[in-house]
């Protein structure tokens, strides 16, 4: 690659995807220069090794994409706000985007995420971080880290959402009875170990992530669904179980949930997201479970590997230390999906 280093840093090989001889140009657009300074600077600290080109609006990041061949790899994070063009200007940015060999569309912004899925829906763009969190440095560190590294061993995992459990342990859903089973499973470990109130506010987001796994998770070859949803299922193949693992330390707790599928989707999540967030799906007789999940867990994040597995995981904090922002305090909850 002949970019200059002037421009922008490589990021450091097998960060990104599978291949160690890719390299990718991380370029972040932001109209403000002193945010685009704080930023930039909190992410050289946080996260050593993402040297990247910073400019202040969509002629600029066109200028130097134009520098750049098509067969490079490509990650840009932007602030939707303020960028001078709207809508249209931003579209276009992000059809010439796709004209690379491998690139993302990131947004990284100061407002409510949530306020972005229909956009986002409309562009391509599935990760939503949210540099207010500022004030909890540690998940947007996380956050950033995740969606830049989904192949890595600092991809989205129990270990990186719950270090150093003081508690684990994992049941497994075989069929349907099983659902049942393992929900009153999972919410006796929450009674017991954390309180009954924590229970109950995760009881719904339990039931249809779990059901979501068994009916949606499992798929044909030609895509479709294996069982019908409500179906009864007396045994699941060993190819299509999912595994239910509840982990927790002195401060919070967490449920992964895989499926053997991995047939879920980004542009599958953003259309249920777009359709609860703006109302139109309102008569739906399905898509609310993802909206759920994302409305009543501090954190939904979703992992993907396509056709190996999809991995919901619900996050909540239960103890937070004195002087440090709740999680749960905070609207501006990120979207982040994960897809390798």
């Amino acid at each position: 690659m002949a970019t200059k280093r002037t421009l922008s840093s490589r990021i450091g090989s097998s960060i990104y995807k599978h291949d160690v001889n890719f390299h990718y140009e991380l370029i972040w657009v932001e109209p403000c220069l002193e945010i685009r300074e704080t930023y930039k600077e909190w992410i050289h600290e946080h996260s050593p090794g993402f040297e990247f080109v910073s400019v202040a609006n969509l002629v600029e990041a066109k200028a130097f994409l134009d520098t750049l061949p098509k067969t490079e790899h490509v990650v840009v994070l932007l602030e939707p706000i303020g960028i001078e063009g709207g809508e249209e200007a931003l579209t276009t940015f992000a059809e010439d985007l796709k004209s690379f060999r491998d690139s993302e569309l990131i947004f990284l912004t100061e407002h409510v995420p949530d306020d972005y899925i229909v956009l986002g829906k409309k562009l391509g763009v599935h990760n939503v971080l949210a540099k207010s969190v500022t004030s909890r440095s540690d998940w947007l560190e996380k956050e950033f880290v995740w969606t830049l590294h989904p192949s890595t061993e600092k991809a989205i995992s129990l270990e990186t959402l719950v270090p150093e459990p003081t508690y684990q342990e994992t049941m497994t859903i075989a069929c349907s009875d099983d659902i049942q089973k393992v929900f009153q499973q999972t919410i006796h470990l929450v009674e017991k170990l954390i309180s009954e109130e924590m229970s109950f506010e995760i009881g719904t987001t339990l039931m249809e992530a779990f059901t979501n796994a068994v009916y949606h998770g499992n798929v044909n070859e030609k895509g479709e669904q294996v069982f019908e949803k409500g179906s009864f299922v007396e045994a699941l193949a060993p190819n299509q179980t999912v595994d239910v693992t509840f982990a927790m330390n002195t401060e919070c707790f967490a449920l992964s949930i895989t499926d053997q599928g991995g047939s879920l989707t980004a542009e599958v999540v953003m259309y249920w997201l777009e359709r609860n967030v703006t109302g139109e799906g309102v008569f739906d007789t399905g898509g609310r479970g993802l909206f759920l999940m994302h409305c009543l867990m501090d954190r939904l994040l979703i992992r993907i590997i396509p056709q190996k597995k999809t991995e919901i995981f619900l996050f909540k904090e239960y103890n937070v230390p004195e002087g440090r922002t709740p999680l749960a305090g905070l609207a501006n909850k990120p979207l982040l999906i994960s897809i390798e």
